[in-house]
C-alpha cells in the first residue's frame, strides 16, 4: 500500500468506524490547535512508515487526520494531502542539510 493510500485509508475509516462525536480519540483530536494537529499528524505519519500500529494508536491517528482535514483544510482531502507532499519535501531537504 503506497503512502497516499495509507492516507486516504486514515481519513475515511474515522467515517466509516467511529462517527460518534462521544469516540475518546476525536475528542483528544478536537481539543488539539491546528499547529498541534499537524504535528500529530506527521509523528503519525512516520509510525506508519515504521510498520504497523496497535488499534489505540490508529484510532488516534485517525481521528487526528479527520479532525486536521476539516479545520486547517475545510474538509478538503487534496489540500491535506498537497500540504502534506510540501512537509515531507521540507523535512527531506532540511534532512540533506
Amino acid at each position: 500500500m503506497n503512502t497516499i493510500h495509507l492516507v486516504a485509508a486514515m481519513v475515511a475509516l474515522p467515517l466509516l468506524a467511529s462517527t460518534a462525536r462521544g469516540d475518546p480519540s476525536r475528542i483528544a483530536a478536537e481539543t488539539l490547535q491546528v499547529d498541534a494537529l499537524k504535528s500529530a499528524y506527521l509523528a503519525c505519519d512516520r509510525q506508519t512508515s515504521r510498520g504497523r500500529m496497535d488499534p489505540a494508536t490508529a484510532s488516534r491517528c485517525m481521528a487526528i487526520s479527520s479532525v486536521l482535514t476539516q479545520r486547517a483544510f475545510e474538509g478538503d482531502f487534496d489540500r491535506l494531502i498537497a500540504w502534506w507532499r510540501a512537509e515531507k519535501a521540507r523535512a527531506a531537504h532540511a534532512a540533506t542539510r
